[in-house]
């Protein structure tokens, strides 16, 4: 298994790097604060749409239009179900086709078929580092790095949901200095 994900990997290598670690995330779907937040919505939206059909459905109807409005929270409700249900399992499948690794120059998030993708943070452009470790060892490394464009932003991104967190973190410790 990490062979094959070493063998995913290595076309991304540059000359004289090479992988220190190497590995996908165990956990499918963790959320993020701002993705609970979305799921919340969604439900509530959900709730919404739902009072809206039945309130209007009880109400009396006079003309065309009060017999059609009710109807119209049946599309509305779709938003709901997308940010509740559709987007976070999407997300999930997205997150199984990640692969991290860490080489002795690099840190990269590899997403591999269809639309495959690397994003790369060199150690000197890597700042602060937080781990978050649970109890049965797996975790996040939450990287800070200043992305290297026209704006230089300052943005968040990590190896999350990782086994042997406290390895890993030690690894890029060394690297980053």
């Amino acid at each position: 298994n990490s062979l094959d994900l070493r063998n995913e990997v290595k076309p991304y290598l540059k000359e004289n790097e090479e992988i220190l670690w190497c590995d996908k995330p165990k956990k499918l779907f963790t959320p993020t604060l701002p993705e609970v937040a979305e799921i919340v919505l969604g439900i509530v939206w959900i709730i919404f749409c739902i009072f809206w059909l039945v309130m209007g459905l009880l109400a009396e109807r006079t003309d065309w239009a009060s017999k059609i409005f009710p109807y119209l929270a049946i599309p509305f409700s779709g938003l709901g179900f997308w940010f509740s249900l559709i987007k976070p399992i999407l997300l999930s499948l997205r997150r199984k086709k990640i692969i991290y690794a860490v080489t002795n120059k690099r840190v990269l998030v590899a997403r591999m078929g269809g639309l495959a993708y690397v994003e790369e943070y060199a150690y000197k452009d890597v700042g602060d580092m937080q781990i978050r470790a649970n109890n049965d060892g797996t975790g996040t490394i939450y990287l800070f790095a200043e992305k290297m464009d026209d704006k230089k932003r300052y943005t968040t991104s990590g190896i999350f949901g990782i086994c042997d967190v406290e390895k890993v973190y030690e690894i890029l410790k060394c690297k980053v200095g």
